[in-house]
């Protein structure tokens, strides 16, 4: 399987479940575990906030969207060339992330028919080994009890 993570926290989780071999792209914020840096930068940030303050950082992200603007750019051919089998994204904040939204409208222009899997509280609970229909603690069923 090829598999793309568009979220920081989706690539660890990647690589949790033992299937880092099959990450082929990710964000410039990918950055743990360190080897994740190897892998296709697919989405970069609008703006290097490295030397900047709470304050700053804060300012420009609100003028942006109030703008209409995006914080990240996908680069769309690069993702398309990668030929993901899954790509692993989320809708839960315009700022954390590139919202699903964007990279649906993408892939479609492109003609990758590569399904997005959002990183949510059913997702998380699934990767935990947890059933996230049944309710806390109950667990998928064949899935070891920990």
């Amino acid at each position: 399987m090829r598999l793309v993570s568009l979220l920081p926290s989706a690539t660890e989780i990647v690589y949790a479940l033992g299937l880092g071999d099959e990450l082929v792209g990710v964000t410039f914020e990918c950055d743990e575990p360190a080897s994740a840096r190897a892998e296709k930068t697919v989405v970069v940030g609008g703006l290097d906030t490295g030397g900047m303050t709470p304050r700053e950082i804060d300012d420009y992200v609100r003028g942006r969207l109030a703008d209409g603007g995006d914080l990240y750019t996908l680069h769309e051919r690069a993702l398309a060339d990668l030929q993901p089998d899954l790509i692993v994204t989320q809708d839960l904040c315009r700022v954390c992330a590139l919202p699903s939204g964007q990279v649906e409208t993408a892939l479609g222009y492109l003609g990758c028919q590569a399904p997005g899997a959002h990183l949510g509280p059913a997702l998380a609970a699934g990767s935990a080994g947890l059933d996230p229909r049944g309710g806390p603690g109950r667990r998928v069923p064949g899935e070891p009890s920990g």
